[in-house]
């Protein structure tokens, strides 16, 4: 039966791999510019797709058959009817069914759809000579989507340009990572700060919400320069000690 349900799983996801070629390099292709397709056979196999490190086909494994059934039947519908991945699983499931299947069906369509987009970059370096890394800019941006949004690397050789972060593999980061990749050129107007510009424009409630209350502290007394700052060169969150030590004591005073 697994063996089966996998089949369908990648079959379904397949589908939207077809879609993500066209839409990645839909500009050129409507210009009529001369665009490559991906030789598949180079391709990551969608089970082989890591998310946090362990395979897709992995995770889908951990659930019960009638859950992955259920799986299965969401992605292919959110694939063939073009909705949104939450929306088809509020309308289908029951909240603890939600609960258990909402992460891996919203992370492996985004999965898919990144790798797919990388390997349409990769086939055509000179239409896309730089990839550059998009978070979704509101108050559930995760400090790890923070830290890597605006961030760009050459298409060839993954070398980061104007920033020192390396290369680790497309989106998602993380569960429900809901940043994406996009073309860009090496010297195309830089984006790095969009989402410090975008917190100075809110609240002190919606800031303290976004940071929380210490970290908020550094960023708002100048400490902290960037919310970039909040991650390692490797984008992993700091904890607070670790803040501390970098950028000074973190009080409770107000």
């Amino acid at each position: 039966i697994y063996l089966r349900l996998t089949e369908e799983f990648q079959r379904d996801l397949g589908e939207l791999v077809a879609v993500e070629e066209k839409a990645a390099l839909w500009p050129w292709l409507l210009a009529g510019a001369a665009v490559s397709f991906p030789d598949h056979t180079r391709v990551t196999p969608i089970r082989q797709i890591e998310i946090r490190g362990e395979q897709l086909g992995a995770w889908w494994r951990q659930l019960d058959v009638i859950t992955r059934r259920k799986a299965a039947r969401l992605i292919r519908i959110a694939v063939n009817e073009g909705d949104r991945a939450d929306i088809v699983i509020k309308k289908l499931f029951l909240p603890g069914a939600r609960a258990q299947m909402e992460p891996l069906v919203r992370t492996s369509i985004a999965a898919v759809a990144n790798a797919t987009r990388l390997a349409m970059f990769e086939a055509n370096p000179t239409l896309v000579p730089a990839l550059e890394w998009v978070a979704i800019i509101d108050n559930r941006t995760s400090q790890i989507c923070m830290g890597l949004d605006g961030s760009r690397w050459y298409t060839s050789s993954k070398k980061p340009i104007g920033n020192s972060r390396p290369w680790r593999g497309p989106p998602p980061a993380h569960w429900r990572c809901r940043s994406s990749l996009a073309a860009t050129s090496a010297n195309a107007p830089p984006s790095i700060n969009r989402y410090d510009d975008w917190l100075k424009t809110q609240t002190v409630g919606v800031q303290k919400d976004v940071l929380g209350d210490r970290r908020y502290r550094l960023w708002k007394s100048g400490a902290l320069k960037s919310v970039k700052d909040l991650t390692d060169q490797m984008n992993r969150p700091l904890t607070l000690a670790q803040l501390g030590e970098r950028y000074g004591a973190i009080t409770d005073a107000a």
